[in-house]
């Protein structure tokens, strides 16, 4: 079974010794020992100790860097940094540089002591203007090191795969449930029989969202159905809604929709456009909106139907929560010189965890055509609807409307003196006129502290959400690394090109595979360890210099090279599979 052992800094005040794990490798005389790194060449080549050194694969005397390996390439070969800061490899067994402050002109070098040639400091022309702005604080008198992109972030924990938490590489198991779970409900297709039409102007693969609940309640008296449809355009998912029976006279009405478009709000489900189609054998107006995957309604949620005959009761806290966010879309909608003009369960959609938007916005706009001349009426009916819709769910049902004042007898006993301030308000007289902005106003002088919650809720959401992203941002490049690996490992037509023999430049490849994924311990068990599997492959991604020494399957021959010359190995092996 193959093993490696990466390549540690050697003592500048001792003589390096062979390192104590590689002491019962027999080496044969025969096999050549390869030392890729730049400071080996150089160490072998004293008289071109001022040229650039050669990256090409050389060899050296088995009894020297084969046996003891003690090959440390660092970033630079500067002076110490100033201020006692360390910025070399802060890695494991990485994180000392080889300090030299001067070197002389010629040496004697020595296979077994091998000498690191005086490299050239880091050009950061063109850099500094980007970097001042992070640096301003700091002293400039040493040389700036290049940022350590081989890092995990986070960093990952040095233990074995059994005995760490997985979910601290990629997402939480409840974000990726969700996640997945919205996929699954945009790919599903729909149930066979109902003649769905194939092609509705851009939009095809229908697929009903009317909840199992027949149409909803009607816009204007039209009754209407809901669909999920792909766009041809851009290949995305919208939701179609279709008003049945509506002939559209002229194209007037559907200039609404320009400014219903510029509507950009957390809480409002964005119009895109409506048109008039024919394509479900009658006179039909279909307006599209962002679609929002297991989005429901809370007249699903919350009043009795099909689907949930017995709906819970809901809490005040929860009425709270759906209160601000549509009092904050309406305020939204309103300082635009519009009016939602359909707010009631069946329109409010509950698209996540809390999260709420005002639906089928700007519909009455096309339906009952006025050119905007009632807003502000609209706008007053809005408010009214927002009390009644508050009662609707309070009590389970639309009949509210029925008999108000025994609606807001058993509202007064169930829920607290502050929501029932605000519903009568919103209830009461419309003189003098009122405002969502003036509503916004009450709210946050009787419970400024449900504004505070919500803040500090969406606040932690999005930090948790940044924080499973970046995993992922690290992790979709180990996945690109993973699939060149797929691509040039074991290939059928390699099998007798001399490049992937024991004697080639590509033979490191197969070698570093087994370096990374089949290590063995002592006993002989395979280890597992996801968090060496991590490191090595952001290294080799960011092809760092640093050295490592790798074994062969039959334990008789080791190399010693970077990650910088697998990384080219791998590139040129995918070149040569990419020009066929």
């Amino acid at each position: 079974m193959s093993r490696a052992v990466p390549i540690r800094p050697p003592d500048s005040t001792s003589t390096p010794t062979t390192p104590k794990s590689q002491t019962a490798i027999p080496i044969k005389a025969s096999t050549p020992a390869f030392v890729p790194s730049a400071a080996a060449l150089a160490a072998t080549h004293s008289s071109q100790s001022t040229s650039s050194p050669t990256k090409s694969i050389a060899t050296a005397s088995p009894s020297g860097f084969a046996a003891t390996a003690p090959v440390f390439i660092p970033k630079t070969s500067s002076s110490p940094l100033k201020g006692g800061s360390n910025h070399g490899y802060d890695d494991e067994g990485d994180d000392e540089q080889t300090q030299h402050s001067q070197q002389q002109p010629h040496q004697s070098h020595h296979p077994e002591h091998p000498q690191h040639p005086q490299q050239p400091s880091w050009d950061w022309s063109g850099v500094d203007a980007e970097l001042n702005h992070m640096y301003d604080d700091l002293s400039t008198n040493y040389p700036r090191q290049p940022l350590q992109y081989h890092l995990y972030v986070p960093p990952p924990p040095f233990k074995s795969i059994h005995n760490v938490n997985l979910s601290q590489f990629f997402l939480h198991a409840d974000t990726h449930r969700h996640l997945t779970e919205a996929h699954e409900t945009q790919l599903r297709a729909p149930p066979p029989g109902l003649r769905l039409p194939e092609r509705l102007h851009v939009y095809r693969d229908l697929y009903p969202l009317d909840e199992g609940v027949g149409p909803a309640l009607g816009l204007g008296g039209f009754p209407t159905h809901v669909y999920r449809g792909t766009s041809e355009r851009d290949g995305a998912r919208y939701t179609l809604v279709r008003v049945e029976g509506y002939r559209l006279t002229s194209q007037e009405p559907l200039s609404v929709v320009d400014r219903w478009r510029r509507i950009k709000h957390p809480h409002v489900a964005t119009l895109i456009e409506a048109f008039s189609t024919k394509a479900f054998n009658d006179s039909s107006l279909v307006l599209v909106y962002a679609y929002y995957p297991n989005a429901r309604t809370l007249h699903t949620l919350h009043s009795a139907n099909p689907l949930n005959p017995h709906p819970a009761p809901i809490s005040d806290k929860q009425l709270w929560t759906y209160l601000v966010q549509i009092v904050q879309g309406v305020m939204a909608i309103h300082a635009q010189g519009l009016a939602v003009r359909c707010i009631s369960p069946s329109r409010v959609l509950l698209t996540s965890k809390n999260r709420i938007r005002l639906n089928c916005v700007g519909a009455l706009d096309i339906v009952q055509y006025d050119d905007f001349a009632n807003v502000h009426l609209h706008q007053q009916e809005d408010l009214s609807a927002i009390g009644t819709l508050v009662l609707t769910l309070a009590l389970g049902h639309s009949a509210v409307t029925a008999n108000p004042s025994k609606a807001m007898d058993f509202f007064s006993r169930e829920y607290g003196p502050d929501l029932q301030r605000i519903v009568l308000w919103l209830l009461g007289n419309r003189s003098p006129l009122k405002t969502a902005q003036e509503l916004w106003g009450m709210i946050l002088k009787i419970n400024p502290d449900i504004v505070a919650q919500l803040m500090d809720a969406a606040m932690a959401a999005n930090d948790t959400l940044t924080e499973e992203l970046s995993k992922e941002v690290e992790n979709g490049r180990l996945v690109r690394l993973l699939c060149k690996f797929g691509f040039i490992n074991e290939r059928a037509e390699f099998d007798f090109d001399s490049r992937w023999s024991e004697t080639g430049d590509r033979y490191i490849i197969k070698l570093f595979r087994d370096y990374v994924f089949h290590q063995v311990d002592e006993n002989g068990k395979a280890v597992l360890d996801l968090s060496h599997v991590l490191v090595c492959l952001n290294k080799l991604d960011a092809g760092v210099d640093e050295s490592l020494m790798l074994i062969s399957r039959d334990e008789q021959s080791c190399l010693v090279v970077s990650y910088k010359e697998v990384k080219q190995c791998i590139e040129s092996a995918y070149g040569d599979l990419r020009r066929g």
